[in-house]
């Protein structure tokens, strides 16, 4: 297929300011609620805590034709041939002296440079073929020692090569911070040599746990051999609760472990399996258990199908097992299926008076917060209240998630401000990340103004205001009046990474890899190796540094997923990292870096907002569901939307960013145009599809009505990747008009929009600016 010419993308914003000075933190009134508002204002607010990383997840990476940038922005451009991008999503930082900026540039190198690229890309076609020969024979004239790893670390991996424990072993204990490292010595299990003494498989395995069956299989059968039979019980246990293994794992792992695994371990393997929803784990080791243990399972099965024959099965379990914490919690779930919920109510808050919720939190919590939404939109708000205050969570997640719920319901649905403001200061002292912090901080403050404390809602509002690129943060300094400019965004201490961190990076294997990776089209290995760099880098300055290199390697999306996580850990990121921004080539590509037309009611900045959410600008991100590229279409909307604006439909093209752009921003236009300009419900729409907005219209009321508060009607939203989807694009759709000089109306106004019909247009997207 041809490629099509790409275009180049260049900033579009001028300098970042400073950031403001900091805002003072709430009283503590945290620790000292009872004493009341006045005597807590007294005692200094509490330290701000640690942040912890955030956890990630990939996506496919561009396999689009490089092409070098003719701007390179000072401090992220590699001096290197390996680095040309395909597309720059940049800002320009402060401009730095011709010198310096030469300087950095070569600084920021992660290799020597490579002149017979045509070779290394011979390398890597092989290795794909799985000619690993023919590719070590090319590689032997680049001398490039990572190169040569990669060759034996692919060749390794390979199921079709045998599994030599050796080379296995050797090459794992040499390169520790390689990617799938866990999958080799897991591999290394299975071989582990015939001929070791118990002793030296026993010293293997250290204090490390079977990776596989067959490697608890030469454990157990060593530490029974030396005598040590109570230590090859506890590996037995320990692998029986854990691991799904086939049938042959399991017969062969029974024998070995013969007179250490009784009835009772047995049972509990059972049960385990069952609460994973691993019904044919659960299934093979029902031989081994009692009648009551299988009539049990059999009932527990039934219900988690949905079949009829569930009652009948229930009501012929002896009595003492129908209070089973399993059966009850499959009982609570399908009585919440069948909308039957004070059934299902019972059932949680019976089984949390029991203790057996501890058994599995997250089960129990994920099927308590969807009857708690339940009962609040039947009306039945105190029910709802009583179910998620009772929560006991002890998982920060859960916890804080029930704790926020519960002040919730408790200040919007009950006016109890009292209960509610213990709630949310509860979920503020247990969480770190800047989301969270905001969001508990903004409801405490609402919670303290309904009570009459100006001065406390004032110091919270202040709180939640320290994090002005979260949605609620940007709320409470709405709230309170504070003003909104580009530096209201910036990284507490924003710097650029020093030079010698880049240095630090130089040179080292795993970078290597990630610059000869970056010029092939092997965009799922290019995310393998550059996770696992990131993975070995502990220095913030190294992290940092990392993150501008990755951008000059043309790989936005990975930058802006780097940034999202070293943010949380890092308070020097510059805020063109975090919000990475399209720009227009001086005409290279016309239409990109601009508007059509001025009163396009298609934003650009939202279309940023949205491309952030949806791929963080990986042109070729292809999602579980289908979606593809920079705004995540789905072939059938793509389709539909080109066919509106009279584009041919080119699927191939979808990866193309003009292409996917033009269809995508017509597309978020057409759901503007159908909810009369309410962005709100417009990208909800594009998340969840517009079906489901109405639908959610007709349950919770339509907030373009003024009567309708939109911020309860986003927290009402049925999905929770929807929730947090429509407030991660609104409060990025805020900075990203500060940060390419749109009109900023401010959060609340823009949440208020539509009550007007809208006015979309898709002549307004310029259909000859498309390359046919």
């Amino acid at each position: 297929m041809r490629q099509p010419d790409l275009p180049e993308f260049l900033s579009i914003c001028g300098q970042v300011g400073t950031r403001p000075p900091p805002l003072p933190a709430p009283g503590a009134m945290i620790h000292c609620f009872a004493a009341g508002p006045a005597r807590c204002r007294a005692i200094p607010p509490p330290a701000v805590k640690a942040v912890a990383p955030a956890t990630r997840t990939s996506f496919p990476m561009p396999s689009a034709q490089l092409r070098p940038l003719r701007h390179l922005v000072a401090g992220t451009a590699l001096a290197l041939a390996l680095a040309a991008p395909a597309i720059a999503w940049s800002a320009q930082p402060v401009a730095a002296p011709a010198a310096a900026t030469a300087s950095r540039a070569a600084t920021i190198a992660l290799v020597p440079p490579v002149r017979d690229m045509s070779t290394v890309r011979s390398v890597f076609a092989a290795v794909d073929d799985g000619r690993y020969d023919d590719a070590r024979g090319l590689a032997a004239a680049l001398n490039l020692r990572p190169l040569d790893d990669y060759i034996d670390w692919a060749e390794l991996q390979d199921s079709r090569t045998p599994a030599i424990y050796d080379r296995l072993e050797r090459f794992a204990a040499a390169h520790p911070e390689w990617p799938r490292i866990s999958r080799l010595m897991a591999r290394a299990e299975t071989v582990l040599p015939d001929t070791w003494t118990p002793e030296q498989v026993v010293g293997w395995f250290g204090t490390d746990k079977p990776r596989t069956a067959e490697g608890a299989v030469r454990l157990i059968d060593a530490l029974r051999r030396l005598g040590r039979d109570a230590q090859a019980g506890q590996v037995a246990r320990d692998v029986w609760d854990r691991m799904v293994m086939s049938q042959r794992q399991q017969s062969a792992l029974l024998v070995s472990a013969a007179g250490l695994l009784g009835p009772a371990d047995h049972r509990r393997r059972l049960d385990i399996m069952l609460w994973r929803g691993q019904e044919g784990a659960a299934r093979m080791v029902m031989p081994l258990v009692d009648v009551d243990a299988r009539a049990l399972a059999e009932a527990r099965l039934a219900l988690n199908a949905g079949s009829r024959k569930a009652d009948a099965l229930i009501a012929a379990l002896p009595p003492a097992l129908r209070a089973d914490p399993g059966l009850t919690f499959s009982q609570a779930r399908a009585a919440r299926r069948a909308e039957d919920l004070d059934h299902a109510a019972a059932l949680i808050t019976a089984a949390t008076k029991a203790g057996a919720v501890d058994l599995a939190p997250d089960d129990w919590w994920r099927e308590r917060h969807i009857v708690t939404r339940m009962l609040l939109e039947r009306g039945d708000v105190a029910k709802a209240y009583d179910l998620v205050a009772s929560h006991e969570q002890s998982d920060p997640s859960g916890f804080s998630e029930a704790e926020w719920l519960a002040g919730w319901i408790a200040l919007r649905f009950l006016d109890r401000p009292d209960a509610a403001l213990r709630h949310f200061i509860a979920m503020y002292e247990r969480v770190s990340r800047p989301i969270s912090r905001a969001r508990a901080a903004y409801w405490a403050g609402r919670a303290a103004g309904a009570l009459g404390d100006a001065q406390a809602a004032q110091d919270w509002l202040m709180e939640a205001a320290r994090d002005r690129t979260t949605f609620y943060g940007q709320l409470a300094a709405e709230r309170i009046d504070l003003p909104t400019t580009l530096a209201s965004f910036a990284a507490p201490n924003e710097a650029r990474a020093p030079e010698e961190a880049f240095a630090a990076i130089t040179g080292r294997p795993l970078a290597v890899m990630v610059a000869l990776i970056a010029r092939t089209d092997d965009s799922r290995l290019l995310s393998t190796f550059a996770y696992a760099l990131a993975d070995s880098l502990a220095k913030p300055d190294e992290q940092h540094a990392y993150i501008e290199a990755v951008r000059a390697l043309g790989r936005p999306d990975l930058a802006l997923r780097f940034a999202k996580r070293f943010a949380e850990i890092d308070d020097r990121l510059a805020v063109e990292l975090r919000y990475p921004a399209v720009g227009d080539d001086a005409g290279v590509t016309p239409g990109v870096g601009r508007d059509p037309r001025p009163d396009d009611p298609v934003d650009f900045a939202l279309v940023h907002a949205i491309a952030r959410q949806e791929s963080e600008f990986n042109p070729e991100a292809v999602s579980p569901a289908g979606a593809i590229g920079l705004m995540q279409l789905m072939p059938g909307t793509a389709r539909t939307t080109a066919g509106k604006i009279a584009v041919a439909y080119q699927p191939e093209r979808l990866t193309d960013p003009l292409y996917n752009m033009t269809l995508g921003r017509a597309y978020l236009g057409q759901m503007i145009d159908r909810f009369n300009g309410n962005l709100v419900l417009a990208v909800a729409a594009y998340n969840a599809g517009p079906a489901k907005v109405d639908e959610w219209i007709a349950r919770f009321g339509d907030p373009r009505d003024p009567s309708i508060d939109v911020i309860d009607w986003i927290e009402k939203i049925s999905y929770g990747e929807t929730r947090n989807y429509v407030q991660r694009v609104m409060e990025a759709l805020t900075v990203y008009r500060h940060r390419l000089g749109r009109p900023d109306p401010g959060l609340v106004p823009t949440l208020a929009l539509g009550t007007a019909a809208g006015t979309f247009d898709a002549a307004m997207l310029d259909r000859s600016r498309l390359r046919e």
